[in-house]
């Protein structure tokens, strides 16, 4: 539709508008579903960000990191590699309490990863769960088909929500409006410096975290008593039964048609719960590290691993490279979850540039 069409200078300011974002707004980049193919995708965890981070702000002369930094940024000017945000970096550069910290390091993260975001882990784990079902017999009606070339978005809507935000109420042409303006980097760095935690959410998050050690530390115990099989089948029972978590697949089963008496005799089967699990890789990366993790009852649960856990579920079965917390890179290899996806984990900036040049990304 043309700006002449519009009757009132409202809209029609309101299309300038839109028009004026769309042109300082390119489409994001599409990751091919072969993953041999370009751009390729490097996720880093938070730890890797504040690295790169104290480089780019001069706060750190580390040679190596600074290498990273540079070979990170000719890949990505070259279109051969894509580094977006997601949703747990975003979380964690919000939880920081000096303001201006938080807003130089918001305005390095948003302009280093070019303002893209990681889709929504909420909605790919359930797109992931119906695919998999449907594989197994369940007629299902997704809202729409799990291809990894929607996984980036411009901005962070894509990383909070899983898509544009939508406003019900408004017109098609005020929503591409809001669309355009929100994909714009002032607006994500505005996001994540000041509106992504409210200051008396970051005590209230931090406390949460405790609780939830508390809480992995009795699973972990409980888990030492049986035996591994009775345990992983009962912990791919408990995540469709119990929390927030069960009641959002219960709730993607139900938009897509599936009735949730049909679901739950379906897991009875405990062999047939268990090839389910196998098969949706959010559920299969996650338990795989617990259980691998808690072989071992010394190594310490910490408040970082309940941020750190999904940043691996959403990312190992669709990254190229990971670079990321050292325990857990261990863990993820020895359990051979990077062979199984094809994905390249380092624990060291110091490896990347390497890495990029053994993938095509540099010279």
């Amino acid at each position: 539709m043309k700006g002449g069409a519009f009757r009132t200078p409202c809209l029609r300011r309101c299309w300038t508008k839109f028009y004026r974002a769309s042109a300082i707004c390119p489409l994001p980049p599409e990751l091919p579903e072969d993953k041999s193919q370009f751009p390729k995708l490097l996720c880093l965890d938070m730890n890797m960000w504040v690295q790169l981070g104290r480089v780019a702000l001069n706060r750190s002369l580390d040679t190596g990191v600074l290498q990273a930094l540079e070979a990170i940024r000719e890949a990505r000017d070259s279109s051969r590699l894509v580094v977006p945000m997601t949703w747990d970096n975003i979380n964690e550069a919000a939880l920081g309490s000096n303001p201006e910290r938080r807003l130089r390091f918001a305005e390095f993260l948003v302009r280093e990863s070019a303002n893209l975001s990681l889709r929504s882990a909420n909605r790919l784990r359930g797109l992931q769960l119906l695919r998999a079902l449907s594989a197994r017999g369940f007629k299902v009606t997704p809202s729409e088909p799990l291809l990894r070339r929607y996984l980036v978005g411009r901005g962070i809507d894509l990383a909070m929500v899983g898509g544009p935000i939508v406003f019900m109420d408004l017109p098609r042409e005020f929503s591409a409006v809001i669309d355009a303006v929100s994909a714009q980097p002032e607006m994500s760095v505005e996001f994540i410096a000041h509106h992504a935690l409210a200051p008396g959410n970051r005590q209230q998050t931090h406390t949460s975290e405790q609780d939830l050690v508390e809480l992995l530390a009795k699973v972990r115990k409980k888990g030492a008593e049986q035996n591994s099989d009775q345990r992983h089948l009962d912990e791919i029972r408990n995540l469709f039964t119990y929390g927030d978590g069960a009641e959002q697949y219960r709730a993607v089963l139900r938009d897509a048609g599936v009735p949730i008496p049909d679901f739950e005799r379906f897991l009875e089967d405990g062999a047939a719960a268990v090839d389910l699990a196998a098969a949706v890789p959010y559920i299969d990366v996650g338990l795989t590290m617990i259980e691998r993790r808690d072989r071992n009852l010394q190594q310490p649960i910490r408040p970082s691993d309940v941020r750190d856990l999904p940043f691996y579920q959403l990312t190992i079965p669709y990254a190229n490279i990971i670079a990321g917390e050292r325990a857990w890179t261990h863990i993820a290899k020895a359990a051979g979850l990077d062979a199984k996806y094809g994905t390249t984990m380092i624990s060291s900036l110091a490896e990347l540039p390497d890495v990029l040049r053994e993938q095509g990304c540099c010279g």
